[in-house]
């Protein structure tokens, strides 16, 4: 039912029209309500079911071939429901509540509901810990590239209106109609991430610092982080988008073997083949924090 958290923001992915939702007695879906959705349908005709675990495919092709695999998104499950990445989490929740307490748009504070965003959700184990944070009437919507990651995150969470959808290409939703939008360790498109958002609105990125997991990767011969990331990103800023804040979160985790596999095969290492007999290991936990708000 949570599907229907998403009435009046989606567009056609075909033809970038209104995306109305139809409950199964035929009635259109106007507005959020917990109702179970049967369709997608736009005025050309153009029409999409959402999937039996409740997500909907607004992609428009087979997933790409670096999309999360079942595989990948089952060791991330594990990963972070072992609580490896709470503190992670909690500064998520507490840097992007402390930004929306803060609203410099009138409006922002005036609207009935919050609405949330993610892009790359993955599990959706992020936003679900901003969710909880927030103390205003708040919806969800988030979307990945992988059905496999999507599919997951609307199991775990029924609070969520769930998408296949990918940033890199023209995203299915209307400008303007998001509070807050979190991008962690996935693909960030800043031109569209700035339309997305609503005057005022915060967006809120997870960059892996040089130094993030930096043992382990030299212990693994694990896949590099670029040491210019952040200036990169800084330098393509669109004019919309100023930053707040920028921290720097650290700290030294203790992790198991069974944890220090999952951590390597719930990302782009896994394309690289399965660790065997991983060790033990404390993890250097090295993560930029880097707040945004569209100023117009």
């Amino acid at each position: 039912m949570s599907l229907a958290l998403a009435a009046g923001r989606l567009l056609c992915p075909v033809c970038r029209s209104a995306l109305d939702l139809w409950s199964p007695s035929g009635h259109r879906i106007d507005r959020p309500e917990p109702v179970p959705v049967e369709r997608a349908a736009c005025a050309q005709g153009h029409s999409f079911d959402p999937a039996a675990s409740g997500y909907l495919n607004l992609s428009g092709r087979a997933a790409p071939a670096n999309a999360d695999s079942p595989a990948m998104v089952r060791a991330r499950h594990r990963f972070l429901a072992s609580g490896a990445y709470d503190r992670l989490a909690q500064a998520v929740a507490d840097h992007l509540t402390q930004a929306l307490a803060e609203p410099p748009d009138p409006a922002a504070a005036d609207r009935p509901v919050r609405a949330l965003a993610e892009a790359g959700v993955g599990t959706g184990h992020y936003l679900q810990r901003c969710l909880e944070a927030q103390t205003a009437p708040t919806l969800a919507l988030a979307w990945d590239v992988s059905p496999a990651a999507a599919r997951q995150a609307a199991r775990n969470h029924p609070g969520m209106a769930l998408l296949v959808a990918d940033t890199w290409r023209p995203l299915p939703l209307r400008p303007a109609q998001f509070d807050g939008l979190l991008c962690l360790f996935a693909p960030r498109h800043l031109l569209q991430f700035a339309d997305l958002l609503a005057p005022g609105g915060v967006l809120l990125l997870g960059l892996p610092e040089p130094d993030h997991l930096a043992s382990l990767r030299r212990r693994l011969n694990l896949i590099g982080l670029r040491p210019d990331k952040l200036n990169r990103l800084l330098a393509q800023l669109p004019d919309r988008l100023t930053v707040v804040d920028s921290s720097r979160l650290a700290y030294d985790l203790a992790a198991s073997p069974e944890q220090v596999s999952d951590l390597v095969m719930m990302g782009p290492n896994a394309f690289h083949g399965a660790v065997a007999a991983a060790p033990a290991a404390e993890l250097e936990v090295r993560v930029r924090l880097l707040t945004l708000r569209r100023t117009s």
